[in-house]
């Protein structure tokens, strides 16, 4: 013990002591424990997958939530004309408003008239996050159109590509 130690404290030291196993070196090469046997200089690949997080299962190929990226891309399926846009940089805290607002410039549909649908879940709304409807990397929302004001028919002349049809849908309503 070092000179500045009380005796109080080098006794606890030496009660606290006594059930420890002697330290492994730091650094260098490793004691060799002849009780030991031989062992492989790297981990086999049962234990490589424990390291990484990985249980070893074939079969068990779903990642896990825990294990999702911090920005993934979703695919938006819109129901009334089949088209599948790409959705970037999305996140699981992301909230539904905010991949409203996004698909509002990248389809052209205003997110007060979307419909955003997710598995069997009914309508997804605004103020709830992704990781609450549990959407994973690469999963397909459906978008829905509100049938205000003959939006959804204003979508299906524009995706046709007719301008008369378009014109006409405006002076419709």
């Amino acid at each position: 013990m070092t000179r500045g130690m009380t005796r109080a404290m080098r006794r606890s030291a030496d009660v606290a002591g006594a059930d420890v196993r002697p330290r492994k070196p730091q650094g260098g090469t490793p004691r060799h424990d002849p009780k030991a046997g031989a062992r492989t200089a790297h981990p086999t690949s049962r234990a490589r997958a424990r390291i990484k997080g990985q249980s070893g299962d074939p079969r068990a190929s779903i990642v896990s939530p825990d294990l999702a990226p911090d920005v993934f891309f979703l695919r938006v399926k819109l129901e009334e004309t089949g088209e599948l846009f790409r959705v970037a940089n999305c996140r699981n805290d992301m909230t539904v408003r905010e991949l409203k607002e996004e698909l509002d410039l990248m389809v052209g549909i205003p997110f007060n008239l979307q419909r955003l649908q997710f598995l069997d879940q009914g309508i997804l709304m605004d103020d709830a996050t992704l990781r609450f409807y549990d959407v994973i990397p690469g999963a397909v929302i459906s978008l829905c159109i509100w049938h205000y004001d003959g939006w959804t028919e204003l979508v299906l002349a524009a995706v046709e590509g007719d301008p008369s049809k378009v014109v006409s849908c405006f002076f419709q309503y």
